[in-house]
């Protein structure tokens, strides 16, 4: 075991009854469930936790492809086979497949096919580190990890056993892919990609990776479904490192705007860009809107996908290198090679089961709809609320707070433009909602989570935010009542810097607003990573940012004596949202972060202070808005003045 793991305790009891009773057992597998250091509390989350269900039982491997184990701590082997074979853990695989690559190279030396034992009764607790230190949580970062491991683990492991069997068998290909997905889910997080300390080796990473590639069968790689596989990681491994040029033989038909009448289809490609004709009715068009996006991984660029944007009026036909494209409304899913019996019943169910109740108004949800919630959208289609919020639009920031460029739009249309059926959205309450009312728009302001929001978001035609977080864009008790139907606007409350595209791409967004040339350019443009064109983004500046320009005027030269200090903010320093909110608490240990730290002992320098008394200029400190909850009991010294973004 490893030392800071847990086993239950009837755990080698249950090993030794199941030996006993499979005395062919080549190797033990036991459950791993995840235990949370800081709270004690043990979950059976593991990604290989289906092989386990159904009860403890002996896996001819060859004959079940999909299982496979590579956690020797949580294993048993044959002790004699283990020194007949001199296994040892190499410590050139490194820093997190060690344990992986000895169960592998055990396995390959049964005599026959290895027959493996899932005990799921016997219960391996792996703890999962609150501060993220463990090994596993932490190999992301370490070069080993993007090279020894590929070379010494994963390609040498399918190498030997091809060399002996003429192919790696299928279970072990399962594994190597089942171990590569992290590398592509890993990019694919928010923060992913390599660490700084894994940085330089990414030509070296992106030639093992083709090398293991070409070593495992592509029917086995369509087939994957061990973890999820994105269809796009899929392509990579299949034509992503092959120096033949390719093209998915059909164009996904993605989405429909009906106001301007434009199709969006993509199709994606290796290598240069291939001939493309569009034929609308017969005669060859160009697309209204179209870019390139690229798709890279760990600093890569392995695939290119097309986005167009065509007239929704015509018999369309698309036609890539010669050849007229497919079209379909769905992703290819994995080839299906093992049947099992829950998989028919679950797709010939999904074909028979009957509509709804209600299947214009309710969205598919776990729970049918309450009597309440009928009630909702009965009152939603009346003629009085129809007329009330007809062609509405529902401006807002976040849900407990304004003053950002949600607000600013909101006054300029209530003073400029009466004509716009326009709404506040907000938290009652809060400061911000007191602030709004006072200024004369309280008849126009709709608290968040009441009725008249509900009505209001039921039959609004735009939802503007400056924020695109998922309670603001898909509210969850609105869509306990439908499907979103409303255009989403995207105001931002900043310039895009940094490559968002990852936490961006997935989102909904009809119109996404930009503020300067190179920021649309790395949205909108060719071979950029995001999956907007520009028919959504546009450039026009964002409303609040007039307003501090106008603000900024005010203040004469000589004025200006304030050293305004502003940091950002780190996801890591806040416990996740609680589902539907945008109000994140102050993680307990923010204080002793080094990010806290580093910042306090900056404004608590005694050089800054003697510049400024020297100057006669003052320090503000307006941290990010996550993090103004901490301001009450952030130590700050005297010559500091705490600041809000609201006050």
């Amino acid at each position: 075991m490893d030392p800071d793991d847990v086993i239950e305790p009837d755990y080698l009891e249950r090993v030794a009854a199941f030996l006993e009773a499979h005395p062919e057992t080549d190797m033990v597998a036991t459950a791993r469930h995840m235990l949370d250091d800081a709270t004690g509390e043990v979950t059976d989350t593991h990604p290989l936790r289906q092989h386990f269900r159904g009860g403890d039982k002996l896996r001819d491997l060859e004959k079940f492809p999909l299982h496979f184990h590579g956690s020797a701590p949580a294993a048993f082997f044959r002790r004699d086979r283990v020194d007949e074979l001199a296994l040892r853990f190499h410590a050139e695989v490194r820093p997190n497949f060690e344990d992986g690559e000895f169960c592998v190279r055990y396995l390959l030396a049964s005599p026959a096919a290895p027959r493996v034992g899932f005990i799921g009764s016997a219960r391996y607790h792996y703890r999962k580190r609150r501060d993220a230190t463990s090994t596993l949580q932490t190999s992301l970062t370490k070069p080993g990890r993007y090279t020894d491991v590929l070379r010494n683990g994963y390609l040498a492991v399918l190498r030997d056993s091809a060399d002996e069997r003429g192919r790696a068998p299928e279970w072990l290909q399962n594994y190597v892919l089942y171990e590569l997905s992290w590398y592509f889910s890993s990019q694919d997080t928010h923060a992913g990609g390599m660490g700084a300390d894994a940085a330089g080796v990414e030509d070296e990473f992106h030639a093992l990776l083709g090398e293991i590639a070409a070593a495992l069968d592509p029917d086995v790689i369509e087939a994957f479904t061990v973890r999820t596989m994105k269809r796009v990681w899929k392509e990579i491994l299949l034509h992503g490192y092959r120096d033949e040029p390719w093209h998915t033989p059909y164009a996904m038909v993605q989405r429909v705007d009906r106001d301007q009448q434009l199709t969006r289809m993509v199709y994606r490609y290796t290598g240069e860009a291939p001939s493309e004709q569009l034929l609308a009715n017969g005669d060859v068009v160009a697309p209204r809107h179209a870019k390139v996006r690229d798709i890279s991984y760990h600093g890569r660029v392995l695939l290119h996908e097309r986005i167009i944007w065509v007239s929704g009026r015509a018999n369309l036909r698309v036609v890539v290198a010669g050849r007229p494209l497919e079209f379909r409304f769905d992703q290819p899913g994995s080839a299906i090679r093992y049947l099992r019996p829950g998989r028919v019943r679950n797709e010939i169910e999904q074909h028979e089961r009957p509509h709804p109740l209600e299947p214009a108004t309710f969205s598919d949800a776990d729970e049918p709809p309450t009597r309440q919630e009928r009630a909702v959208v009965r009152l939603a289609r009346s003629r009085l609320v129809r007329r009330r919020y007809r062609h509405a639009w529902l401006l807002m920031d976040r849900i407990h707070d304004a003053d950002d460029s949600g607000e600013r739009l909101f006054r300029y249309l209530r003073d400029q433009r009466p004509d716009v059926n326009a709404w506040f959205v907000l938290e009652k309450g809060t400061s911000d909602w007191d602030r709004l009312e006072k200024d004369g728009y309280g008849s126009r302001m709709l608290a968040h989570g009441s009725l008249a929001w509900k009505l209001a978001m039921l039959n609004c035609r735009h939802l503007v935010s400056s924020h695109a977080d998922v309670p603001v864009m898909r509210p969850p008790a609105i869509l306990r009542l439908t499907n979103p139907r409303w255009r989403f606007t995207f105001l931002q409350h900043g310039v895009i810097k940094d490559d968002l595209s990852g936490w961006l791409n997935p989102k909904k967004l009809d119109l996404f607003v930009t503020s300067t040339p190179a920021e649309y350019a790395s949205i909108a443009g060719d071979h950029t990573p995001y999956v907007f064109t520009t028919k959504e983004v546009v450039q026009t500046g964002l409303p609040r940012f007039d307003r501090l320009r106008e603000i900024g005027l005010r203040v004469g030269e000589a004025d200006r004596d304030l050293v305004l200090v502003v940091p950002t903010w780190r996801n890591w320093l806040q416990p996740p949202l609680e589902s539907g909110s945008q109000r994140r608490a102050v993680h307990p240990e923010l204080f002793t972060s080094e990010f806290m730290r580093s910042w306090l002992a900056y404004l608590n320098d005694p050089e800054l202070a003697k510049i400024c008394e020297t100057q006669n200029l003052k320090v503000g400190f307006l941290p990010h808005p996550n993090l103004q909850p901490a301001m009450a009991s952030m130590p700050l010294p005297d010559h500091v003045v705490a600041l809000s973004y609201h006050g």
